[in-house]
């Protein structure tokens, strides 16, 4: 299909149903085919948070592209984190997806998560091992995101898991 299009694939991916996304599979859909504005199934069914779904695609024979980008660089790591889905984050990182792999402006997961206010993701990064002082491209930390955010409580978090490092 043409970029930009709304799927049967990204559909059912979009709306958590797996039987269907494995009969789709199973007939030989694109597990990679990109829709309105480069979201592919695996994005939307993290975005929609349905685990099952992205395990499905994950763990099929076509080999799923979890490094993939959407039009605004945002891979299916970072929808989840959007999302707040932390069991989802879980299967991702599981399946290779880089605990520090770098979005526009050199942002990292967890500067997303900050960013976003999700601390059931940062809380789940850190405890994956994230980089709590890791730099974007202007030189700031996920402390400064978080501060920008007024957001005491993944401030604490942050210092305590760097260390008290600024």
């Amino acid at each position: 299909m043409r970029d930009g299009r709304v799927t049967l694939f990204i559909l059912v991916a979009g709306a958590g149903y797996q039987n269907l996304v494995l009969c789709l599979l199973q007939h030989g859909a694109n597990v990679d085919q990109i829709g309105v504005k480069g979201m592919t199934p695996l994005m939307v069914a993290a975005q929609g948070g349905y685990p099952d779904v992205v395990e499905l695609l994950l763990h099929n024979d076509h080999g799923v592209d979890i490094q993939i980008k959407s039009h605004d660089g945002i891979t299916p790591l970072l929808h989840a984190i959007q999302a707040n889905h932390s069991d989802i984050i879980d299967l991702l990182l599981q399946s290779g997806e880089d605990i520090e792999c770098l979005g526009v402006g050199g942002v990292t997961p967890l500067m997303h998560a900050v960013w976003m206010g999700s601390v059931k993701a940062c809380e789940r990064l850190i405890d994956l091992g994230a980089d709590a002082n890791a730099k974007d491209s202007n030189g700031r930390r996920p402390l400064w995101w978080a501060l920008e955010n007024r957001n005491e409580k993944i401030a604490s978090m942050l210092l305590e898991s760097a260390g008290g490092r600024r």
